[in-house]
C-alpha cells in the first residue's frame, strides 16, 4: 500500500478495529478505525484527496478563533447598554474598558439592580430571645418566603427552599428548627438529644456555615457539632457519649458510619434533616444519597421531616420529591438580588478565551475590585492562574487535588486582600467565606452554575460585575452568542436515578450491614437482591429478612466504594510512589493513558504506566515529573454499545427513540498532542497496548433519515465517510448544543454513531447511569431544533465542519469523518420520513 502524499510504502497496525496507517519517509500517520484493512486504507485514499481538494480542511475558513457574530458598532453596544438598564457613561472603569477591547465583543449586557424579597410583618412565632437578637442585628423584619418556611416546616411538611444566594436560606430552616427545638424544652437537660442533621455536600461549606448555625444556636443554648473526616477521634467519641440537638455532617460521612452501631443510637430519634445545595445531588451522587436518606429512614423511629435548599433549580419540586421519596411544598423566590451588578457576556474575537480570560480579570483587579474566576477543570485554572500572574496580578489557585492547607492559605490571603485575584475550579461554588468579591468572570457552564458563581460576589450589597466568558469554536458558544437571551431559560433541572443498578447493589449491601432487611422495604431492586444472595453476600433467614453472609468480606467491598464517582478508582503516584492523586474509570483511561500530560498544582507530569485489573476496580497509574510545556494530550478512542434492555419507547418528528439499560465497551488506542493554547493538532500516537473498558450504564437510542440525495453533490466520496461523517456530526452537536438541557457538560455524556446506519447512541458517562443521558431524552425534540440551529448558523463552508459546529473535543476519533451538510440535510428531514430502530446496529463501525 502507498502513501496518498508522496508514494512510498505505508507501514500499518491493527489493533481492536483501530488501523494505523504510518509514513516514515514524510511523517503521514493516520489511524482509521475499520474491521477491514482494505476498506480502511480507502477511506484513508478518500480523506486525503478531500483534504488535497480543499473540501475539509481549506483555507475557506474565517481568520482562527474569530466567532461566527458581526462586529457591533459603538452605537449598538451603547443601545445595547441602555436597553440593559445603564449609560455607557456611567458604566465602571472595568466595564469600559472591557467592552472597548477589540479582542472581546460583546453580545449582552445587562444591570442587575439591587431588590431584596418581600417582607413580613410576622415576628410573634419565635421565641423572644431570638427574636431579640435579630432585632439587634438589623433583622427585625423576615422575608415572606422565610415565614412560610417557618410555618410549614412547624406544621410537620417537608419543604424546599429555592432563593437566590445571599437572601438567607440558612435561617429559613434554621430558625424553625431551633423554635421546635426550644419549644420541645427551653431547658438543655430535659432534651431527648440530636433532633436535626444538617447535610452539606462538602466539609468545607460545612465548616464555614457552623459558625452561623453555632452563633444562632447559642442564643437558646441550643448545642451544634460537626461530624466530618477532620473531626479528631476524641471529638467524635464524646459526640456520640454526649451528643448535641444539631449535627452537621457531609453525605460520605453519613454514608459510611450508618453501618456504626454508636452513630446508629444517636440518630434514632431526629426530626429534621436538611440538604442544602440540593442542586447538586444529581447523576450517580444524587443516586447514592436518595439510598442513603432511605437507610436513615430506616433507622429513625420517627417520620423524617425533609428540608432542601438552592439558589435555582429547575424542577425543584419534582426533584426534591424523588431524591426524598417523599410529597414536598415549595417555596420559591420569584426574583432578588444582593447587590447591583453589571452583568456582561463575552467572546473573544481573534484570540484564545485564555488570553480574554485572564485580560478581563486584570482589568477587573487594576480597577480595585477583588476578582474570582471560574473555570470549569483544573488544566485550565492553572493555566489561567499561570497568565494572570505573568501580567503581575497577585493571583493564586484554588482547586481540588491541593492539599488542605494549600486551600485553607489561600483562602485567608484572598479573605484578607493579600490576594487581589483567586482562580478556581467549582470548589468555591458553594459559598464557603472568602471575604468580600467585587468581579466574578466565569467560562462558559449553565445558567444554575453561574448564577451560584455569580452570587459570591457583591454580598454585602456593593455594586458588583459579573462576565461570563463564552469560547469561539464550540456549539453551545455559538449558539448563545447568536441567542445569549436564551441563556437564562436554561435552569437546570435535577434528575435523579433510583434505579441505578450499581448504585443500588452497593447500597442495599450497606442497608443489610447495618440492619436485617425485608423485600417490601426495596420493592423496585428484587434483581439486585437475588445478585447478592448469588454474589454470597447476603442470606435469607427464617424470619424472611435478608442479613449480612460474609461480613468482613462486605466490609471489604464497601471500602473501596465512592459514593461520588461510581467508575473503579485508580490511584496517581510519582516515580517515588508517592501520592499525587486519584481518577476514576472511564475518565482516567482518557485522561491519564501512557504518555498523557497531566498538570497539577503548577507542575507538569507525563503518565508512564497505566496499569488497571477489572476484576478488583482498581489501579494505578505512574508519572513522572516534566519541564513544562505549551501542550496538551487527547485520547483517541471508540467505544462499542450493547443493548441489554428497552426500558421506554417514543417517537418524536416521526423515528423511533429507544431509553434502554446499555453495556459500553471503550477503547482507548492512541492519543493526539496539541498546542494547549491553539488546539493545534502536533503529533497522533498509538498506544501500545489498548485500554479497554467496560461498563453498564443507561442512554437512548436515536435513528437519523440519510439524505439520499448527498451522493448526488458527493460522488467521489464513500458512502462511509459521506453518511458515516453526516450521523457523526449529529451526534456531536445534539451533545454539546444539548448540555445545558442536561444539567450536565459533554464529557459527561458519551455518544456513539454507528457509521452510515443512521443509529446514534446517547449515555451517561457514569458507571450504571446518572440520569443524565435520560434528561436530553425527554427533550429531544428540542434538542435537535438546537442542533439544526447551530448548524444552520455557522457560516464555514467546510463539509466537515468546523470547531464552532461540528468538532467536539471529547471525540475519539480525531474528528473523523464529519459531514456538517449532510446533518443539516438529515435533521431537516425529521417528521417528514417514518424512521424505525435499526437491530443490527453492531455490523456497522462506531464513532465516538
Amino acid at each position: 500500500m502507498k502513501c496518498p502524499d508522496c508514494s512510498k510504502t505505508l507501514t500499518l497496525s491493527e489493533k481492536n478495529s483501530a488501523i494505523t496507517f504510518h509514513c516514515s519517509f514524510c511523517g503521514l500517520n493516520e489511524i482509521i478505525y475499520s474491521r477491514e484493512i482494505e476498506k480502511a486504507y480507502d477511506s484513508l485514499i478518500k480523506k486525503k484527496s478531500i483534504r488535497k481538494q480543499g473540501i475539509s480542511y481549506s483555507n475557506q475558513r474565517k481568520k482562527e478563533g474569530t466567532p461566527l457574530i458581526d462586529r457591533k458598532t459603538k452605537e449598538e453596544k451603547q443601545k445595547m447598554i441602555e436597553q440593559g438598564g445603564s449609560d455607557s457613561e456611567k458604566l465602571p472603569s472595568s466595564v469600559k474598558r472591557i467592552i472597548t477591547n477589540p479582542d472581546i465583543e460583546l453580545v449582552y449586557y445587562n444591570y442587575l439592580k439591587q431588590k431584596s424579597p418581600p417582607t413580613s410583618d410576622k415576628k410573634s412565632f419565635l421565641p423572644t430571645e431570638l427574636s431579640e437578637f435579630l432585632i439587634t442585628n438589623n433583622l427585625s423584619s423576615l422575608y415572606d418566603f422565610q415565614v412560610q418556611s417557618f410555618e410549614s416546616i412547624l406544621e410537620g411538611k417537608s419543604i424546599v427552599i429555592v432563593a437566590p444566594t445571599g437572601t438567607g436560606k440558612t435561617e429559613a430552616f434554621l430558625l424553625p428548627i431551633l423554635t421546635r427545638i426550644w419549644n420541645e424544652s427551653s431547658h438543655p437537660l430535659m432534651r431527648k438529644g440530636l433532633s436535626a442533621l444538617i447535610i452539606y455536600p462538602t466539609k468545607a461549606l460545612a465548616k464555614d456555615q457552623e459558625k452561623k448555625i453555632r452563633k444562632y444556636g447559642e442564643i437558646l443554648s441550643i448545642t451544634c457539632e460537626i461530624y466530618d473526616g477532620d473531626t479528631p477521634q476524641n471529638k467524635r467519641e464524646k459526640i456520640l457519649e454526649y451528643p448535641p440537638d444539631i449535627l452537621i455532617t457531609n453525605p460520605d460521612m453519613l454514608h459510611f458510619h450508618l453501618r456504626n452501631p454508636s452513630f446508629r443510637e444517636i440518630i434514632r430519634n431526629i426530626h429534621f434533616v436538611v440538604i442544602d445545595e440540593i442542586h447538586v445531588a444529581v447523576g450517580a451522587f444524587g443516586s447514592n444519597l436518595h439510598f442513603i436518606l432511605k437507610r436513615l429512614q430506616r433507622i429513625v423511629k420517627n417520620k423524617i421531616q425533609f428540608i432542601g435548599s438552592s439558589a435555582t433549580i429547575g424542577n425543584a419540586k419534582e426533584f426534591a420529591s424523588k431524591l426524598f421519596d417523599r410529597d414536598i411544598v415549595e417555596i420559591k423566590v420569584k426574583e432578588a438580588r444582593k447587590a447591583p451588578t453589571h452583568l456582561l457576556i463575552t467572546v473573544p474575537w481573534g484570540v484564545s478565551q485564555y488570553t480574554i480570560t485572564s485580560e478581563i480579570a486584570r482589568q477587573l483587579v487594576r480597577s480595585g475590585h477583588k476578582t474570582l474566576c471560574f473555570q470549569n477543570s483544573h488544566r485550565n485554572a492553572e493555566i489561567i492562574n499561570l497568565l494572570l500572574r505573568s501580567a503581575r496580578v497577585d493571583s493564586s489557585i484554588h482547586r481540588a487535588g491541593l492539599t488542605k492547607e494549600f486551600r485553607n492559605k489561600v483562602e485567608s490571603e484572598f479573605r484578607n486582600g493579600d490576594l487581589s485575584a483567586l482562580v478556581s475550579t467549582p470548589t468555591l461554588e458553594l459559598g464557603i467565606d472568602i471575604g468580600d468579591v467585587d468581579g466574578v468572570v466565569s467560562s462558559l457552564v449553565d445558567i444554575t452554575s453561574f448564577t451560584q458563581r455569580l452570587g459570591r460576589a457583591g454580598r454585602k450589597g456593593q455594586e458588583s460585575v459579573g462576565v461570563l466568558v463564552l469560547r469561539n469554536d464550540d456549539p453551545i458558544s455559538t449558539y448563545y452568542s447568536l441567542y445569549p437571551e436564551t441563556y437564562f431559560e436554561d435552569i437546570r433541572k435535577g434528575y435523579v436515578e433510583p434505579k441505578n443498578e450499581i448504585v443500588s447493589y452497593y447500597q442495599i449491601l450497606s442497608a443489610a450491614l447495618e440492619e436485617p432487611f425485608r423485600d417490601a422495604e426495596f420493592p423496585e431492586h428484587q434483581k439486585i437482591i437475588g445478585k447478592l444472595v448469588e454474589d454470597g453476600l447476603i442470606k435469607r433467614t427464617q424470619k424472611n429478612t435478608f442479613r449480612i453472609k460474609a461480613k468482613p468480606e462486605t466490609i471489604r467491598i464497601l471500602r473501596t466504594y465512592s459514593i461520588r464517582g461510581i467508575g473503579d478508582n485508580l490511584q496517581i503516584r510519582d516515580e517515588k510512589e508517592r501520592s499525587i492523586g486519584e481518577r476514576s474509570m472511564p475518565m482516567a483511561a482518557r485522561e491519564l493513558h501512557p504518555g498523557a500530560i497531566y498538570l497539577h498544582g503548577g507542575n507538569y507530569y507525563r503518565s508512564i504506566s497505566f496499569k488497571y485489573d477489572s476484576r478488583f476496580g482498581g489501579g494505578i497509574i505512574t508519572t513522572r515529573k516534566i519541564e513544562p510545556l505549551n501542550l496538551k494530550t487527547n485520547a483517541m478512542r471508540f467505544a462499542i454499545p450493547t443493548i441489554v434492555k428497552i426500558n421506554e419507547r417514543k417517537t418524536v418528528l416521526g423515528t423511533d427513540i429507544i431509553y434502554c439499560d446499555l453495556r459500553i465497551t471503550e477503547n482507548v488506542v492512541g492519543y493526539a498532542i496539541s498546542d494547549i493554547y491553539t488546539n493545534k493538532v502536533k503529533e497522533i500516537k498509538e498506544l501500545e497496548e489498548p485500554i479497554i473498558y467496560t461498563f453498564p450504564t443507561k442512554g437512548f437510542m436515536i435513528t437519523m433519515p440519510k439524505p439520499e440525495s448527498l451522493s448526488s453533490k458527493f460522488p467521489d466520496l464513500l458512502e462511509k465517510t459521506l453518511y458515516g461523517g453526516t450521523f457523526h456530526a449529529i451526534e456531536h452537536v445534539l451533545i454539546e448544543s444539548s448540555s445545558m438541557l442536561t444539567g450536565g457538560g459533554s464529557s459527561e455524556i458519551g455518544g456513539i454513531s454507528m457509521d452510515d446506519s443512521g443509529a446514534i447512541f446517547v449515555y451517561d458517562g457514569a458507571k450504571g447511569g446518572s440520569g443524565l443521558s435520560k434528561l436530553l431524552y425527554d427533550r429531544i425534540e428540542e434538542g435537535l431544533e438546537r442542533s439544526l440551529t447551530i448548524l444552520k448558523g455557522c457560516n464555514c463552508k467546510n463539509v466537515d465542519g468546523c470547531p464552532r459546529c461540528t468538532y467536539s473535543y471529547q471525540c475519539g476519533n480525531n474528528n473523523q469523518p464529519l459531514n456538517k451538510i449532510g446533518a443539516i440535510e438529515s435533521l431537516k428531514m425529521l417528521g417528514k420520513v417514518r424512521i424505525g430502530i435499526i437491530e443490527d446496529y453492531n455490523e456497522y463501525e462506531a464513532y465516538v
